[in-house]
């Protein structure tokens, strides 16, 4: 009985150790992994962010383009008829 119990008691020992161990290292492991999904959404965030300033950049280009063209149409009538010009 003796030698058994020993033998049980050095598997539990082992075990105990094995468990603290991966109670240990496993924290780090979660940690390690969020860090690299965190560093993936960032990226992806970074890229959604420049992708949307880029389509407010080309708005706000399209809008005073087409203010240009609107001033030039409504200016171009008043030349004419500064120069004298019939249009009708």
């Amino acid at each position: 009985m003796t030698d058994r119990y020993f033998k049980v008691r050095k598997q539990n020992e082992l075990e105990v150790q094995f468990a603290k161990e991966r109670d240990r290292t496993e924290p780090h492991g979660l940690i390690t992994a969020q860090l690299e999904e965190r560093q993936d959404l960032q990226t992806q965030i970074k890229t959604a962010r420049r992708r949307e300033a880029e389509q407010v950049l080309a708005l706000y280009r399209d809008a005073a383009r087409f203010r240009r063209m609107r001033e030039s149409r409504e200016q171009a009538p008043a030349r004419v008829r500064d120069k004298g010009l019939d249009l009708g």
